[in-house]
């Protein structure tokens, strides 16, 4: 399932909208073991762009942005229901590593601008550090932008 809501109250990057960060040519999904994933509003934990995230809560995303601007390492954080333990904060707060059950990978990065999250999530046979290195890419492209 693929969903991007309403974005006019949002200023777009590019012509193709926010999906082209998420599954486009320069998105992160489906490429370096993130199977799933989306941006999200770094505020209100509302989804700008997602795919197969349909079910991530923004009350869960909100606890997720808390825990990592606190620097909550070893906490217990909830995505789409599912218990994922925090292991590492890293890069002054903006960068988390969780693993979910049966050691399923999770990266999220918050943006410089501080107004949107990147969230990636693995499967069993995905690669850590290559999902850190495609969350990481799509903050680098909306970082300039002011976001």
């Amino acid at each position: 399932s693929f969903l991007c809501p309403e974005k006019s109250q949002l200023t777009m990057l590019g012509t193709g909208g926010w999906d082209i960060y998420v599954s486009g040519v320069n998105g992160f999904v489906g490429k370096d073991g993130v199977t799933k994933g989306g941006l999200f509003d770094a505020n209100s934990g509302n989804p700008w762009c997602q795919q197969d995230c349909s079910r991530l809560h923004p009350a869960e995303v909100t606890k997720m942005i808390k825990a990592l601007e606190a620097g909550n390492k070893d906490e217990a954080i909830t995505c789409s229901k599912v218990k994922f333990n925090i292991v590492a904060i890293e890069k002054d707060n903006t960068l988390m590593h969780a693993f979910g059950p049966k050691n399923i990978p999770m990266v999220m990065k918050i943006t410089e601008g501080k107004r949107a999250i990147v969230i990636g999530f693995g499967d069993e046979n995905s690669n850590h550090g290559s999902m850190t290195a495609a969350v990481e890419r799509t903050v680098a492209y909306l970082d300039p932008a002011g976001y």
